[in-house]
């Protein structure tokens, strides 16, 4: 996180540079042409940011897979349904929240986007932006299914877009 902090501050000292020489001379120039105000800026570098974040690309990548049919969340933890071969399950609906299985979410996830980060490194970012709720000592939560215990990540429901 903190790399990303620096990586941030760095390139906005070299926008506000950039930004205010341009100006400078555009005013010199007589130029009338209109420099993007800094609000539009900032959300660009946002959205960019965002869109480069491990957990942003993996859970985009997880809800395409499952808008397409080839992952699926069941909605029944005590008595799982069969699901055909092809279709692969990577989590729980329950009480208001999605149980991922993590290893597995990635696995698909890799299939279709290899991403540079973790399983670990993932859980951690879902955890800073809110999504992951955490277990007592770790990022994940057991649960029994299927006679097993199994480890979960704990998501909000809203994370993937399901409804309650």
């Amino acid at each position: 996180r903190q790399s990303n902090n620096d990586r941030v501050v760095k390139n906005w000292a070299v926008l506000v540079t950039v930004y205010q020489l341009l100006s400078k001379f555009l005013h010199e120039m007589d130029e009338d042409y209109l420099l993007p105000t800094w609000q539009d800026v900032i959300l660009d570098t946002v959205r960019t940011l965002r869109q480069e974040r491990a957990s942003e690309v993996f859970l985009d990548i997880l809800g395409q897979l499952i808008a397409g049919g080839q992952a699926v969340i069941d909605d029944d933890m005590k008595n799982p349904r069969d699901y055909p071969p092809g279709v692969t399950v990577v989590g729980y609906k329950d009480e208001g929240f999605v149980y991922l299985l993590p290893e597995i979410a990635h696995r698909e996830v890799i299939r279709v986007q290899p991403l540079r980060f973790t399983v670990t490194a993932i859980g951690m970012q879902l955890k800073e932006d809110g999504l992951l709720i955490p277990g007592p000592n770790n990022l994940s939560i057991q649960k029994r299914v299927r006679g097993g215990r199994v480890r979960f990540w704990q998501l909000t429901c809203e994370s993937l877009g399901c409804d309650t």
